[in-house]
């Protein structure tokens, strides 16, 4: 790292909590119906299609929406539900995010309804954050999503890290593919991948480093570890 405190740009499902949010919301809406194991079967699938590269994030987001209905209701479950989801790592590091709030910021191809109230505990500012939104019908019905967040465009990560016109170094640490392209397309100096939950090949494969976990990474940020 170069001189002074980076920028950390965060993934949220399965780096900083242990869920991936819209597999969780699907779980719950589909609840009782007749074919659920087979439709979050095929939802699990197109998640980790894209999280390896395969697809992109657009793609896996429409395919996924379109194969079950959810109601807002859902919604603010599932954002208690990834409010008490932490990473065990980063639970045990909560310390660190309100000592360098100043620099972390989230950028997620998930909901801003499910992030907020664990970005609220952890110190993270609501403007640090980053990430798509549902929209719903006259009845809180989910119909689809705000298309003009960059972050629900194909590497929309990138996008919206470039909005940002950080200065400095920029670090992005996250365990899919378009964390990944916050990289090579966005302008983060190096990629992290957070393995904690998850360990997709495809993506490590690329990572400037591989943290286990936060303490490591703490570690390493704090000059402990070359």
């Amino acid at each position: 790292m170069t001189g002074g405190f980076p920028h950390l740009i965060f993934d949220f499902d399965s780096t900083l909590v242990t869920i991936e949010a819209l597999d969780e919301l699907a779980a719950r809406a589909l609840k009782g119906h007749p074919n659920r194991d087979g439709i979050l079967d095929e939802i699990r699938r197109i998640t980790a299609l894209c999280m390896e590269g395969e697809i992109s994030f657009h793609e896996s987001l429409s395919r996924r929406l379109a194969i079950f209905r959810a109601h807002k209701s859902d919604v603010e479950a599932i954002a208690e539900l990834a409010r008490n989801s932490p990473s065990a790592s980063v639970a045990r590091n909560k310390d660190f995010f309100q000592k360098y709030r100043g620099r972390i910021h989230v950028i997620s191809g998930g909901f801003d309804e499910m992030i907020f109230p664990f970005a609220r505990d952890f110190g993270i500012p609501a403007e640090h954050i980053r990430a798509n939104a549902f929209a719903y019908d006259d009845n809180e019905w989910i119909v689809g999503i705000e298309e003009n967040r960059l972050t629900a465009k194909d590497h929309g990560k990138a996008l919206a890290l470039k909005s940002l016109r950080l200065k400095g170094e920029i670090i992005a640490i996250g365990d899919g593919w378009t964390d990944y392209e916050m990289k090579t397309l966005g302008g983060a100096a190096h990629f992290f991948a957070f393995a904690e939950n998850t360990m997709r090949g495809a993506v490590v494969s690329h990572a400037d480093r591989v943290f286990e976990n936060f303490d490591s990474l703490r570690k390493f940020l704090d000059g402990g570890d070359s």
